[in-house]
């Protein structure tokens, strides 16, 4: 791989199908990630991904519903962002408000960024973001991590 002096290879250690199957990908050594496939639709793939980069961790996880792994995964974690398209459970491959408020205790990041809200979801969410202790994204949001 060629690139600029502030370029390396990142090892991300891939964890598919029940957490089971796992496997190496060389992609810039200066930060290492897990991504995990989780349970979703049978026709679908979704995915959660940790990176972990100088020190700081990010987790990213869309389309998976609620999953016990993301507690695991985000153990650590300086941030978590997550989709978060339901009010209530209405439907199992989508994390819901009600789902968050269940599990926010099992989501180990210092900080939890709800995403991909439907307009009923960014509602609730935000009227109750400071009682579940997350933030609600906006479209254009820049988020550092120091």
């Amino acid at each position: 791989m060629t690139g600029t002096d502030d370029q390396a290879e990142l090892g991300l250690r891939i964890m598919l199908g029940e957490f089971e199957d796992t496997f190496d990908v060389t992609v810039n050594t200066s930060a290492s990630g897990v991504l995990l496939s989780a349970k979703h639709d049978r026709n679908n793939m979704a995915s959660s991904l940790r990176i972990e980069v100088g020190g700081r961790v990010l987790v990213f996880s869309g389309d998976t519903g609620w999953q016990p792994e993301l507690g695991r995964l985000t153990e650590g974690a300086d941030l978590f962002i997550t989709e978060c398209t339901g009010v209530d459970e209405e439907y199992w491959g989508h994390l819901s408000v009600d789902d968050i408020i269940a599990h926010r205790h099992e989501l180990l990041a210092k900080r939890v960024v709800l995403s991909h809200l439907s307009d009923a979801s960014r509602r609730v969410a935000t009227a109750k973001a400071a009682s579940m202790n997350v933030e609600v994204a906006d479209d254009g949001l820049v988020i550092e991590i120091p």
